[in-house]
Formats: C-alpha cells, structure tokens, sequence
C-alpha cells in the first residue's frame, strides 16, 4: 500500500469514526496532503470565520501568513491554541 493510499484510507477512517462530522470540511482533506499550503490554510480559515469559530480561524491564518496579509490587507491574527 503506498503513502497516498494510506492517507486516503486514514482520512476516510477519520470521517467514519469522528464524532465531529458536522466539521467536515473539503479542504482539511487537502491540507493532511500538503500542510504547508498556505493559501489552502487561509481558505480554511474564512471557511471557520465564517462559522463563527473564530479561534479556529485565527489559527489557520497564523498559518497562512503571508498569503492572509496579502489578501486582507493587514498582520494575520496571534493564533490562539
């Protein structure tokens, strides 16, 4: 089984058997593949600021740097763990 079958299989396990699936979202399947997107991380964040869970936002644009100040203009947000 390679790598990507393995991950494939580990985020299906995870949707199946996590008790949160109303969290769900498309693009934390992408970013279990490639972490270090950071545009993928600031999307994920308006996603969260969109739902009203703001400390999850703001973790995801500390993580989106760059990309978060270039779109909205301004220092991303202290990320709060």
């Amino acid at each position: 089984m390679s790598n990507d079958d393995r991950l494939d299989e580990q985020i299906k396990q995870f949707y199946e058997l996590g008790p949160d699936v109303h969290d769900a979202l498309p693009i934390k399947d992408y970013l279990l593949k490639h972490g270090n997107n950071q545009m993928a991380w600031y999307l994920l964040g308006k996603e969260y600021l969109s739902r009203g869970q703001e400390a999850k936002a703001n973790y995801c644009f500390a993580q989106a740097g760059p990309v978060y100040e270039a779109f909205e203009s301004k220092k991303e947000p202290a990320a709060e763990v």
